[in-house]
Protein backbone atom coordinates (compact mmCIF):
# COMPACT_ATOMS: atom_id res chain seq x y z
CA UNK A 1 0.00 0.00 0.00
CA UNK A 2 1.64 3.31 -0.72
CA UNK A 3 0.99 5.49 2.47
CA UNK A 4 0.37 9.21 1.91
CA UNK A 5 3.30 11.46 2.63
CA UNK A 6 1.82 12.93 5.80
CA UNK A 7 0.95 10.01 7.42
CA UNK A 8 1.97 10.97 10.97
CA UNK A 9 -1.31 10.79 12.25
CA UNK A 10 -2.53 7.34 10.56
CA UNK A 11 -1.47 4.13 12.72
CA UNK A 12 -3.00 1.70 10.46
CA UNK A 13 -5.44 0.78 7.47
CA UNK A 14 -6.95 -2.12 7.45
CA UNK A 15 -9.91 -4.10 6.36
CA UNK A 16 -13.11 -2.68 7.87
CA UNK A 17 -15.11 -4.83 11.04
CA UNK A 18 -18.75 -4.28 12.52
CA UNK A 19 -17.13 -3.16 15.28
CA UNK A 20 -16.04 -0.32 13.20
CA UNK A 21 -19.17 1.07 12.31
CA UNK A 22 -20.00 3.49 15.04
CA UNK A 23 -16.44 5.14 14.39
CA UNK A 24 -17.27 5.30 10.29
CA UNK A 25 -20.57 6.37 11.10
CA UNK A 26 -19.04 9.32 13.16
CA UNK A 27 -16.98 10.55 10.06
CA UNK A 28 -19.62 10.27 7.73
CA UNK A 29 -21.51 12.81 9.55
CA UNK A 30 -18.47 15.23 10.12
CA UNK A 31 -18.06 14.81 5.97
CA UNK A 32 -21.53 14.24 4.18
CA UNK A 33 -24.30 15.91 3.76
CA UNK A 34 -27.10 14.64 6.37
CA UNK A 35 -29.16 13.19 3.84
CA UNK A 36 -25.55 10.71 2.65
CA UNK A 37 -25.11 9.30 6.14
CA UNK A 38 -25.69 6.25 6.93
CA UNK A 39 -27.25 4.82 9.52
CA UNK A 40 -25.13 2.68 12.09
CA UNK A 41 -27.26 -0.36 10.99
CA UNK A 42 -26.73 0.35 7.51
CA UNK A 43 -22.97 0.41 7.32
CA UNK A 44 -23.23 -3.44 9.25
CA UNK A 45 -25.08 -4.56 7.19
CA UNK A 46 -22.89 -3.29 4.06
CA UNK A 47 -19.14 -4.28 6.02
CA UNK A 48 -20.67 -7.99 6.39
CA UNK A 49 -22.02 -8.30 2.95
CA UNK A 50 -19.95 -10.90 1.07
CA UNK A 51 -19.73 -8.37 -1.83
CA UNK A 52 -18.63 -5.48 0.21
CA UNK A 53 -15.04 -4.32 0.77
CA UNK A 54 -14.33 -1.78 3.20
CA UNK A 55 -10.88 -0.07 4.39
CA UNK A 56 -10.69 2.09 7.26
CA UNK A 57 -7.34 3.67 8.40
CA UNK A 58 -7.27 4.41 11.84
CA UNK A 59 -5.18 7.70 13.39
CA UNK A 60 -3.29 8.22 16.72
CA UNK A 61 -5.95 8.61 18.95
CA UNK A 62 -7.61 5.66 18.03
CA UNK A 63 -11.01 7.38 15.67
CA UNK A 64 -11.56 6.32 11.82
CA UNK A 65 -9.83 8.98 10.13
CA UNK A 66 -10.83 7.55 6.62
CA UNK A 67 -13.03 5.08 4.95
CA UNK A 68 -13.55 3.61 1.83
CA UNK A 69 -16.80 1.08 0.82
CA UNK A 70 -16.57 -0.24 -2.32
CA UNK A 71 -19.14 -3.76 -3.93
CA UNK A 72 -18.61 -5.93 -6.83
CA UNK A 73 -21.88 -5.47 -8.91
CA UNK A 74 -23.11 -8.69 -10.16
CA UNK A 75 -24.74 -7.80 -13.90
CA UNK A 76 -24.32 -9.67 -17.05
CA UNK A 77 -20.79 -7.86 -16.85
CA UNK A 78 -19.18 -7.82 -13.66
CA UNK A 79 -17.99 -4.19 -12.34
CA UNK A 80 -16.86 -2.64 -9.12
CA UNK A 81 -18.33 0.15 -7.32
CA UNK A 82 -16.79 2.70 -5.13
CA UNK A 83 -19.90 3.77 -2.90
CA UNK A 84 -18.13 6.04 -0.85
CA UNK A 85 -15.07 7.43 0.66
CA UNK A 86 -14.58 9.91 3.68
CA UNK A 87 -11.78 11.72 4.73
CA UNK A 88 -11.73 13.18 8.17
CA UNK A 89 -10.98 16.92 7.77
CA UNK A 90 -8.04 16.94 9.89
CA UNK A 91 -6.18 14.31 7.32
CA UNK A 92 -7.71 15.51 4.08
CA UNK A 93 -5.63 16.86 1.39
CA UNK A 94 -2.99 14.39 2.12
CA UNK A 95 -3.45 11.62 0.02
CA UNK A 96 -5.66 9.20 1.90
CA UNK A 97 -8.86 9.05 -0.55
CA UNK A 98 -5.87 8.07 -3.04
CA UNK A 99 -4.53 5.19 -1.26
CA UNK A 100 -7.76 4.04 -0.24
CA UNK A 101 -8.74 3.63 -3.95
CA UNK A 102 -6.15 2.40 -4.74
CA UNK A 103 -6.09 -0.60 -2.48
CA UNK A 104 -9.87 -1.00 -3.79
CA UNK A 105 -9.10 -1.09 -7.31
CA UNK A 106 -6.19 -3.61 -6.33
CA UNK A 107 -8.74 -5.96 -4.47
CA UNK A 108 -11.12 -5.61 -7.33
CA UNK A 109 -8.19 -7.03 -9.70
CA UNK A 110 -7.42 -9.81 -7.64
CA UNK A 111 -11.69 -10.81 -7.72
CA UNK A 112 -11.30 -10.49 -11.95
CA UNK A 113 -13.16 -7.01 -11.92
CA UNK A 114 -12.01 -4.85 -14.68
CA UNK A 115 -14.72 -2.01 -15.11
CA UNK A 116 -15.31 -0.05 -11.54
CA UNK A 117 -17.95 3.04 -11.71
CA UNK A 118 -18.77 5.78 -9.24
CA UNK A 119 -21.20 8.38 -9.21
CA UNK A 120 -20.47 11.84 -7.34
CA UNK A 121 -22.63 14.70 -6.64
CA UNK A 122 -22.10 16.81 -10.08
CA UNK A 123 -21.18 20.32 -7.57
CA UNK A 124 -18.61 18.10 -5.29
CA UNK A 125 -15.56 19.20 -6.92
CA UNK A 126 -13.07 17.73 -4.86
CA UNK A 127 -14.26 14.41 -5.47
CA UNK A 128 -14.38 14.36 -9.44
CA UNK A 129 -11.03 15.79 -9.54
CA UNK A 130 -10.23 13.02 -7.28
CA UNK A 131 -11.60 10.64 -9.90
CA UNK A 132 -10.18 12.31 -12.18
CA UNK A 133 -6.63 12.74 -10.93
CA UNK A 134 -6.93 8.57 -10.51
CA UNK A 135 -7.91 7.75 -14.00
CA UNK A 136 -11.60 7.86 -14.13
CA UNK A 137 -13.52 9.57 -16.69
CA UNK A 138 -16.97 11.41 -16.78
CA UNK A 139 -19.17 8.77 -18.41
CA UNK A 140 -23.05 10.27 -17.65
CA UNK A 141 -24.85 12.82 -16.27
CA UNK A 142 -27.75 11.67 -13.75
CA UNK A 143 -30.28 14.22 -13.60
CA UNK A 144 -31.72 14.58 -9.90
CA UNK A 145 -30.21 11.04 -8.64
CA UNK A 146 -29.29 12.50 -4.74
CA UNK A 147 -32.24 12.63 -2.91
CA UNK A 148 -31.65 16.46 -2.57
CA UNK A 149 -32.58 16.34 -6.32
CA UNK A 150 -28.96 17.29 -7.09
CA UNK A 151 -27.62 16.01 -10.27
CA UNK A 152 -24.62 13.35 -10.55
CA UNK A 153 -21.77 12.63 -12.39
CA UNK A 154 -21.10 9.19 -13.42
CA UNK A 155 -17.26 8.13 -13.55
CA UNK A 156 -16.02 4.74 -15.17
CA UNK A 157 -12.91 3.77 -15.28
CA UNK A 158 -10.83 0.12 -16.73
CA UNK A 159 -8.47 -1.43 -14.68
Amino acid sequence: MLIPKKAASVLEVRKATISDAPGIHELEISVFLPEDVFSIRRIRYLISSPTVFSLVAILDDGKIGANVIALIRRFSVQSGRIYKISVAPSISGNGWASCLLDEIEKNFKKQKIRKICAEVREGNIPSRNLFLKNGYSENGFLDAYYPNGEAGIKFWKKI
